[in-house]
């Protein structure tokens, strides 16, 4: 049972505030994967995204524990139909480093641009990161939510990114 307690220090994202202290930095993450229209008949096409943003918390650079809050744009563009949907999105990120793993939730809203129409697509998802340099992760992110363009449609994705993140300067 001694190993208890160090799975408890490794699962709890507040044991990591030990260590850490106020900062911010910047992320950059690529990738593509597929999305799921479940309009009739359901669609399954190629995807890709690309997102940067800034993010603020407690954090330690050096081990890469700590919480985060991110603040980003992501440009999505999924081919469905025979045709190409484009959706840059505000998102926000909520999330947690510990040591290689990092994990985190999602939200995107924004405006979907469709061949000849203007909708509104909102996600919310989650995502899981290994690093395998200080800086530099592949990840895989999932999503899901609506769309509305012409009628409302729920949507389903899946990306397979990679993602730069690091703290730019400490806060305190």
């Amino acid at each position: 049972m001694r190993w208890f307690p160090a799975l408890l220090l490794l699962a709890v994202p507040c044991a990591a505030e030990a260590i850490t202290s106020p900062q911010q930095g910047i992320y950059a993450a690529t990738g593509g994967g597929v999305v799921l229209d479940t309009a009739a008949p359901v669609a399954v096409g190629p995807a890709w995204d690309l997102s940067i943003g800034w993010w603020t918390g407690r954090y330690d650079g050096v081990y890469a524990l700590g919480r985060f809050t991110g603040l980003g744009i992501t440009v999505r563009q999924d081919w469905e139909r025979g045709a190409l949907r484009t959706a840059p999105a505000l998102e926000v990120r909520r999330g947690t480093d510990v040591l290689v793993v990092a994990y985190h939730t999602f939200l995107s809203v924004g405006p979907v641009f469709t061949s000849g129409a203007v909708g509104v697509e909102g996600l919310l998802g989650v995502g899981v990161k290994y690093r395998f340099q200080p800086h530099l992760g592949v990840g895989l992110r999932l999503g899901a939510g609506a769309a509305w363009v012409e009628d409302v449609r729920a949507r389903v994705t899946a990306d397979l990114v990679i993602e730069f993140a690091a703290p730019l300067k400490r806060t305190d």
